[in-house]
């Protein structure tokens, strides 16, 4: 993903403080994809992983399996923290990048969502293949996006946190 030089450890660790603009989108995201029980999610750029954390208890049931990756380390740490917190057996992290979603197989997911994170990805047609790659067909794209000319906290946070 583009601009991973910009994250800071103090960024990841503040992120659930900063990012409430960024989780009520995606929940209405995730709202406006009709899952069903048993589905199958991919979140990419899931960060600390608090909203696919909610599509795992909320949305796909307990036959439903949600998987959230992101390229930082430290952000797949805390996810994976809340997860063995929230003991959800059907959501797992990986490390992985948007533009090659390797390890999964084809027409894998019922669901791709990027939420807060299309606007940061340089070869957007490489992220949107891949993500029709492992989708169901019949399956669905959710994306929700912020305009990078217009900063919000998290881009606030990461300069200050840079200096």
């Amino acid at each position: 993903m583009a601009n991973l030089q910009k994250d800071t450890p103090g960024l990841a660790e503040q992120y659930d403080d900063v990012s409430d603009l960024q989780f009520e989108h995606g929940k209405l995201l995730l709202q406006g994809l009709a899952f069903k029980n048993g589905d199958h999610l991919l979140d990419v750029g899931a960060g600390t992983g608090r909203l696919v954390a909610l599509a795992a208890s909320d949305y796909v049931g307990a036959n439903g399996q949600v998987i959230g990756i992101d390229p930082l380390p430290l952000r797949i740490n805390i996810a994976q923290e809340r997860a063995r917190h929230l003991a959800l057996a059907n959501l797992r992290f990986e490390l992985g990048r948007a533009e090659h979603l390797v390890g999964f197989d084809d027409a894998r997911f019922d669901a791709v969502v990027l939420n807060s994170v299309y606007h940061w990805l340089p070869h957007k047609d490489q992220v949107l293949g891949e993500a029709w790659r492992v989708l169901k067909i019949g399956g669905r794209i959710g994306i929700s996006s912020a305009a990078l000319e217009q900063p919000h906290d998290i881009q606030r946070l990461a300069a200050r946190d840079r200096q």
